[in-house]
């Protein structure tokens, strides 16, 4: 059984290292611009491929319009002020230490709130796709 326990978890460390870094420091993140106000930085895995892992930063003052993701996802808030605006208009406050998580086809929208940049990370298990309504 130990023996069992032992080669499993060799095998989830292998598949974690093939997917990203075991460690990754703020300072190492690689930020791309997705909107003015709006950048991601990878994490683990491709967003626009399969489940992944990334930080998320919204300068003060930015939003993000009203839309859905195919997948589901979810958030831990690490710094800044932000408001998560969901469908029917209610407004989610969270800040640093807010778990969240987001239904795949659920309207929603955010905007940071704070004089700081907002600042999270967020795991989903399907490849990140967005759609705006009109």
């Amino acid at each position: 059984m130990i023996r069992t326990l032992a080669i499993g978890l060799l095998a989830l460390g292998t598949a974690a290292a093939a997917h990203g870094p075991e460690n990754l420091a703020a300072s190492e993140l690689e930020w791309v611009e997705i909107i003015p106000g709006v950048d991601f930085a990878p994490a683990f895995g491709d967003w626009a491929k399969e489940g992944h892992g990334k930080f998320v930063r919204l300068a003060p003052g930015a939003s993000v319009p009203m839309h859905t993701h195919s997948g589901s996802y979810e958030g831990v808030f690490v710094s800044g002020e932000m408001v998560n605006i969901l469908d029917g208009g209610t407004r989610v406050a969270v800040g640093p230490g807010h778990y969240f998580q987001m239904a795949g086809g659920r309207l929603h929208g955010h905007e940071c709130v704070s004089e700081v940049p907002c600042f999270f990370y967020t795991h989903s298990p399907a490849a990140w796709d967005i759609q705006v309504p009109e």
